[in-house]
């Protein structure tokens, strides 16, 4: 691996959620002819991202991100998986989360990242469709390959659709699982989105996961064991999880 290499694979690492957007501009710098010491230069300037080049990482944020699940065609009559997060399992391109808990007659047959967006095709042998999973502010891969040296703490999520007449979405359980590079899976649970749904709230399009009075409490932490999945229904075009998260630390203690 050259020298430029090396440093556009080490961008992401110890990195918060909101420099992601630095990153990105970092790496285009470099790959439309500008220098290493160009890109440090500019990450400098927007308040570092990376202790390998001389920056810090920064805790305790508060932000929030969209991971927006699209299903491009609906010729095949089942609900289909997606997986986000997950980072050892895309090196086999999620396949042990996925493949347990496909529908009967269905096949994953490539799971491949386009443009920053993880795209999962699958056919019945007559038809294809497409689900793909991408972050509404930043390159989802991006965040993706950050949990290799990172985590997330997740405060908790809201999930929604575009209409009323996609509500039924909320029916299927968002799962997670946590599964050792080994493949012994140390913890998993999940939950039904409409369990939750409250009786006075007007709009049905949307509906809080996790959410908590106290301050300390987080639904969810994320690492590159941490895979949550679930499947979207036939005739929905997306679904929207947006994750409120409250810290994003370097698993390897450096600041």
């Amino acid at each position: 691996m050259n020298e430029v290499d090396e440093f556009l694979a080490n961008l992401s690492k110890g990195s918060s959620l909101e420099n992601l957007e630095n990153l990105e501009n970092a790496e285009m710098m470099i790959r439309n002819g500008g220098s290493i010491k160009e890109a440090v230069r500019f990450l400098k300037n927007k308040g570092g991202v990376n202790h390998k080049i001389g920056m810090h990482t920064r805790k305790g944020i508060a932000v929030m991100f969209d991971i927006i699940v699209s299903r491009n065609q609906t010729t095949i009559t089942a609900d289909l998986p997606f997986v986000i997060f997950g980072h050892l399992e895309t090196l086999n391109a999620y396949k042990n989360i996925i493949n347990p808990i496909l529908p009967s007659g269905v096949t994953l047959t490539s799971v491949v990242v386009t443009n920053g967006n993880y795209v999962f095709t699958y056919s019945d042998g007559t038809h294809t469709d497409v689900v793909t999973v991408k972050a509404s502010q930043n390159t989802y891969a991006i965040i993706v390959q950050s949990l290799l040296l990172n985590k997330i703490s997740i405060r908790s999520l809201k999930v929604s659709v575009s209409a009323d007449d996609y509500i039924a979405q909320f029916d299927n359980p968002i799962f997670w699982k946590v599964r050792t590079p080994f493949g012994k899976t140390k913890a998993e649970d999940s939950i039904t989105p409409s369990s939750l749904i409250d009786p006075d709230q007007n709009q049905k399009r949307f509906v809080d996961i996790g959410k908590s009075t106290d301050v300390n409490a987080h639904f969810l932490t994320v690492d590159s064991q941490t895979s949550v999945f679930c499947s979207i229904k036939q005739g929905v075009p997306s679904y929207t999880i947006s994750l409120f998260v409250d810290d994003f630390d370097n698993l390897g203690g450096v600041h």
